[in-house]
């Protein structure tokens, strides 16, 4: 029932209080040596770690946690299929015992904050950018492919947890900005996620939220077009044509269903976004250059010449050539 407290690892997952090692004249090296003789444990077996799990769920000690995690990957092997482990499964499960650590960082989410929790509440230290806002991340990095299957970490995080994640992220940014460096990393690691998927859950299949990141902001994908034939920003915004991911044209073509061109329709409802957004001021210069290009290349598709009559003017409306203002209801 006592261990060699020679062997470091196990020096680390027990403490000298819990009487696991041999103290007084039973502690000197020869005697330990003798003792190694008749059966002395320099290793846990499968009842002693299910005990170490009680142990650290009961105590919630964070450090016992990590050396006990770091223990297991290590050799788990030796336990993967035993009878004992595997009928006690479920109840490992269930008990908070597994190290995750908040990185301090922004955005706030990632306060630093040291805890256990159950296995099921935690996933790998590669899916931080697509679930840390909605998940607890683990913070050993396992490689035992056994451990993680186990503890049910081979899993991809399920597409509602990481659109709700890169939902968070986007509100976020518009709100208070922050890490850009962090940002887009969560922007690689959605459109990955998103093109690793056999096929979408039909209830998120509409991205009805700000996720298409250009130029340092984020925009909704009604708000996009690959091609526009001149400048409507901040109405709409066209998808970069040196974007450094490739990738990133294949998610937004099929699966963010971002508009290859501006039809007709598109440059009536920008005008509509013009028209609210001027309700109770002049509109501005710029925005005028726009309502003009729209008129034209409507016109042009309809094959009129709409230049010839309407006119800007500088404190920010249209006239006809015959000096009548223009509203937008004629």
């Amino acid at each position: 029932d006592l261990f060699d407290p020679r062997e470091c690892i196990l020096n680390d997952i027990f403490s000298d209080s819990e009487g696991y090692f041999p103290i007084g004249v039973f502690a000197d090296e020869q005697v330990i040596s003798q003792l190694r003789k008749l059966g002395l444990n320099n290793k846990l077996n499968t009842e002693n770690l299910l005990d170490r799990v009680s142990y650290v769920h009961k105590t919630q000690d964070f450090e016992l946690a990590i050396k006990l995690t770091t223990y297991l990957d290590r050799n788990y092997d030796s336990i993967y299929g035993n009878d004992l482990w595997t009928n006690n499964l479920s109840e490992i499960k269930s008990l908070q015992w597994i190290p995750v650590l908040q990185r301090n960082n922004e955005p706030i989410w990632l306060q630093q904050e040291e805890l256990l929790t159950q296995p099921q509440s935690v996933v790998l230290q590669e899916n931080t950018y697509i679930t840390c806002s909605q998940m607890l991340i683990l913070d050993y990095q396992p490689v035992n492919e056994n451990f993680i299957r186990d503890m049910g970490w081979n899993e991809k995080p399920d597409i509602d947890v990481v659109v709700n994640h890169f939902k968070e992220v986007s509100k976020s940014w518009s709100i208070m900005k922050g890490d850009v460096d962090f940002v887009k990393m969560c922007v690689e690691a959605f459109y990955d996620y998103l093109l690793s998927l056999e096929q979408l859950n039909n209830s998120i299949k509409q991205f009805n939220f700000a996720c298409i990141w250009i130029e340092n902001e984020f925009h909704h994908p009604q708000d996009v077009s690959f091609t526009c034939k001149f400048d409507m920003r901040p109405f709409i915004y066209e998808v970069p044509k040196n974007l450094e991911n490739r990738n990133h044209y294949k998610v937004f073509e099929s699966i963010l269903n971002i508009r290859p061109k501006m039809y007709y329709r598109d440059y009536i409802n920008v005008l509509y976004k013009i028209a609210e957004s001027y309700k109770k001021s002049p509109v501005e210069n710029p925005v005028l250059g726009i309502i003009c290009n729209i008129i034209n290349t409507i016109a042009i598709d309809l094959s009129g010449e709409v230049k010839k009559i309407l006119v800007p003017l500088n404190d920010g409306i249209l006239i006809s050539n015959k000096n009548k203002q223009l509203c937008y209801n004629d």
